[in-house]
């Protein structure tokens, strides 16, 4: 367990597998998009955002749920993450100095 002190609170982080998925569409033969996903497993640490996150998600229309951190070479830009059973949107991440990034997880707002 790893605790990141950030500039309000605490945050305890979990290790956790993640399974990140990335959606790309192809026509079918009467030019109707289908959807395919590619997904990769990692492992990661999972924990909760602050206040100041659940805001900053709000004004981009999300509901800010969890903040994954993981190794940088093990993204490639993924639209959604799942943990635990449930799926995510990441809506924003952060590239740190130290060769991790910072995953935002969250729903659009109005969804379950």
């Amino acid at each position: 367990m790893a605790t990141y002190k950030g500039k309000y609170t605490a945050a305890v982080f979990e290790p956790v597998d993640i399974t990140l998925i990335s959606v790309t569409y192809q026509n079918d033969a009467i030019g109707q998009p289908i959807a395919t996903e590619q997904t990769s497993t990692i492992s990661g640490r999972i924990g909760s955002v602050s206040a100041t996150e659940d805001e900053r998600a709000g004004q981009r229309g999300f509901k800010a749920e969890k903040e994954a951190v993981i190794w940088s070479f093990d993204y490639h830009e993924e639209e959604i993450a799942e943990v635990n059973g449930k799926r995510y949107q990441i809506y924003r991440y952060y590239k740190r100095s130290d060769g991790r990034t910072e995953l935002y997880l969250g729903q659009k707002a109005g969804t379950n």
